[in-house]
């Protein structure tokens, strides 16, 4: 995941890692913009935002969450969600299946940012109302 994407998510209000024996290993994201790997024991970044794997992602999503698709001949994946009340459904596309999922994660949790707002309709959403 690149950092613009982490960091978008940061801004959103994702969950951060509470259990710092799951943070052993991970990237996270420093105030300068740096991505370095956790050890445990590091305690001057016991409060830093790690970045989400694709498990949390989805898990994250909760049932929202309907499937994952991959375009090989096109190097994209697709994260679709369930139709909402309305027959719509989120639709968000990526490079790689962890950052097609942020994305629609942060299409499911609309930001009340008018920056991040703005920022956010350059990626690939689409609602989509099912047939």
């Amino acid at each position: 995941m690149n950092y613009e994407l982490a960091q978008e998510l940061k801004d959103a209000a994702f969950p951060n890692i509470k259990d710092l024996q799951h943070r052993q290993g991970r990237e996270f994201i420093l105030p300068d913009g740096s991505v370095p790997v956790y050890s445990i024991g590091d305690a001057q970044n016991v409060n830093a935002w790690f970045i989400p794997i694709l498990e949390e992602l989805i898990e994250a999503c909760g049932e929202q969450f309907d499937r994952l698709v991959a375009y090989h001949n096109k190097g994209a994946w697709n994260a679709i969600s369930e139709k909402d009340s309305d027959g719509f459904f989120k639709s968000a596309s990526g490079k790689t299946p962890t950052e097609a999922v942020a994305r629609l994660w942060l299409a499911l949790h609309p930001m009340t940012n008018q920056a991040s707002s703005s920022q956010r309709s350059t990626y690939s959403l689409m609602a989509t109302r099912g047939g």
